[in-house]
């Protein structure tokens, strides 16, 4: 299970969503009933959560790894991600044990850390082979890519800072949410 919000859970959902992964849960949101249905449906004392606060004062996600802890989801269930070792995330984790926290590089920005260990790690242990992904999207050619960065860099030096995104692949739903 990924906990945390924005950046920190975008990344992953979106990889997760288009490769059909069912094996990663999200848990981002704070909304009461969200969160009941999620740990009723749940094993807290089977799963792996990967809590990942850049700032460590995401206060939602305090109080979800708060929460988690409460309800019995011990040290060893959890990996703690954060750009600093000093910050109220980390030493929730601290006072309770955790011993695996991971520093990110506070020089990623949020949506782009699906590319850092607050994205790749939940796609690891849910099983996704980078290797496989890698030989797929080598197939896409490197000349779209260079146009499309191409005719979106002069249409920016015109003025033009908007970029229309129409998805409509249920499979690169959560896609749409990382990119805006």
């Amino acid at each position: 299970c990924v906990v945390g919000l924005g950046g920190s859970s975008l990344g992953a959902k979106a990889c997760a969503h288009a490769l059909g992964l069912s094996t990663i849960d999200f848990l981002d949101n704070v909304d009461p009933a969200f969160v009941k249905k999620y740990l009723q449906k749940t094993q807290l004392i089977k799963t792996l959560f990967f809590i990942m606060s850049k700032s460590g004062e995401t206060i939602e996600v305090l109080a979800l790894t708060q929460l988690l802890i409460a309800r019995g989801v011990g040290a060893e269930r959890i990996i703690g991600m954060s750009e600093s070792s000093n910050n109220p995330f980390i030493h929730i984790l601290k006072r309770h044990k955790v011993k695996n926290i991971f520093h990110c590089d506070g020089a990623v920005p949020g949506r782009f850390s699906v590319l850092s260990p607050i994205g790749l790690l939940p796609l690891i242990a849910a099983g996704v082979t980078f290797e496989d992904e890698i030989a797929r999207l080598q197939r896409k050619t490197y000349e779209d890519a260079c146009e499309l960065a191409t005719v979106t860099y002069k249409l920016y030096k015109k003025g033009k800072t908007i970029i229309p995104l129409f998805i409509y692949s249920e499979a690169l739903h959560y896609f749409a949410d990382w990119f805006i």
